[in-house]
């Protein structure tokens, strides 16, 4: 992706799909003897509210991550099926809207109507998400989901506690000047070219990547934990599953009872989770 995109442009894409399923769709229809507008109101609202609903629901629940499936695309699966419940009424709606009345219990016509939006709606949302993985990244899985990760001593300073510090292998201790000569790492070529500068900290967004430098910031589409795999080891830490930050930024540790943040020499707080307290502790003592 070139250039910086704006917040919420993923979302501004998959709304824009859907309104050109709801065109196609109300184009096709249009041949029923119904008026051309009518056809194309019917199905923008049937394309465009659903959508919009799955995407209220993946805001509200990406706040709750940890709690959900691991895997990307049962998230993606999990919000398209709550996002169908949610739409089912209001397509009952719209459908008694432009017909006569109701055949059967009220009951018995939302569980119809359910069976009837559900499948389409979750498949058209799980394909626009795929057609977007496919034009703009491979890398549009969302953060790591768990601050655990596997023991063993191949794991970076980001991952290692206080106890393992000192039998870590060498490379991963290695000053941070022995580590800067490493090749620019791949997702900084998506980063426009006046803002490519020394990297300073990166903060996952949902899908996209903030990406901060000395330069200033940009957001692109990609991955925290490949761009992470990308870095040398030892350049940064990740005191959070939505952060690495590069060492030598750091000013300062703090704490305050369970909760801690990085001091960064701009100015900025880099929240520390619970699970990387001592361990940031460990780098940088009060």
């Amino acid at each position: 992706m070139n250039g910086q995109p704006s917040v919420g442009k993923e979302k501004t894409i998959l709304v824009v799909m859907a309104a050109f399923l709801g065109l196609l769709f109300g184009l096709i229809a249009g041949d029923d003897g119904a008026p051309l507008w009518l056809s194309l109101l019917q199905w923008q609202l049937q394309t465009l509210i659903p959508i919009l609903l799955i995407l209220a629901v993946q805001i509200a629940l990406e706040r709750h991550r940890r709690k959900l499936p691991s895997s990307h695309w049962l998230r993606l699966t999990l919000y398209g099926l709550l996002g169908a419940i949610l739409f089912s009424p209001i397509a009952l709606a719209i459908d008694l809207w432009l017909q006569e009345g109701l055949a059967q219990s009220l009951g018995g016509a939302w569980l119809e109507e359910l069976l009837a939006v559900g499948p389409p709606v979750v498949v058209a949302w799980l394909g626009m998400n795929a057609l977007l993985r496919l034009a703009g990244t491979s890398a549009l899985a969302s953060v790591p989901e768990s601050d655990a990760e596997p023991a063993g001593l191949g794991k970076p300073p980001s991952t290692l506690l206080a106890s393992e510090l000192e039998s870590a292998p060498k490379a991963a201790l290695e000053p941070e000047s022995e580590l800067e000569n490493e090749p620019e790492p791949e997702f900084m070529q998506r980063v426009p070219a006046a803002q490519r500068g020394c990297l300073r900290y990166l903060k996952a967004e949902l899908h996209y990547l903030q990406v901060v430098t000395d330069r200033g910031s940009s957001l692109i589409l990609f991955n925290l934990r490949d761009a992470v795999a990308q870095l040398p080891e030892g350049l940064g830490v990740q005191p959070h599953r939505s952060y690495w930050v590069r060492r030598s930024d750091v000013e300062a540790m703090r704490r305050q009872g369970r909760q801690g943040e990085l001091c960064l020499r701009g100015g900025e707080r880099i929240p520390v989770s619970r699970s990387k307290l001592a361990q940031m502790q460990a780098l940088w003592p009060q």
